[in-house]
């Protein structure tokens, strides 16, 4: 049985961001949380688009978006330490959504509600998270296996070298 990070990892990479940007699409069309408990529940393309206006509110997590963005293009184009430092601050955006359930954030006429706490999240919230960590995922799982390749490969090419240190 063949390794799949001995093969090429161009195709991993493309299918990964393909399944991901799949996954996020099914996202947005799903109900993500729903803010109060007689309120109905908002879409994720609901909050796509008019989530931009709640950093107003303090709250930064649809700049995760922004940073899933420079996340896919830099994992396309094999730069895997700049898209797991774009996870990392992504990750940091994303965290910010935990604050509403610990917080009463004051909502104003921006978001239509006075305050904003979510009451429960729907299967839409799982799909976006899911979506946006598959890239850092696989993209911190190849960068170590580039490191362990690299590391391999200079103990073959100078093992007579390192016999000479050691004896």
């Amino acid at each position: 049985m063949r390794n799949i990070f001995t093969t090429n990892t161009t195709h991993h990479r493309i299918l990964i961001t393909i399944i991901s940007c799949s996954i996020f699409i099914i996202s947005c069309l799903m109900p993500a949380f729903l803010l109060m408990e007689d309120s109905t529940p908002f879409y994720g393309y609901e909050l796509l688009l008019g989530g931009c206006f709640a950093i107003s509110s303090g709250l930064p997590t649809w700049y995760a978006n922004v940073a899933y963005l420079f996340l896919l293009i830099f994992f396309a184009k094999n730069k895997l330490a700049s898209s797991i430092l774009a996870g990392i601050v992504m990750l940091l955006l994303m965290s910010s959504i935990i604050l509403l359930f610990f917080f009463i954030i004051p909502g104003g006429e921006v978001v239509g509600f006075p305050y904003i706490t979510i009451d429960k999240i729907y299967i839409g919230t799982y799909l976006w998270f899911i979506s946006l960590l598959l890239p850092v995922v696989f993209a911190m799982i190849y960068k170590d296996f580039s490191i362990r390749h690299l590391l391999k490969k200079f103990i073959i090419e100078n093992e007579k070298i390192l016999k000479e240190i050691a004896s």
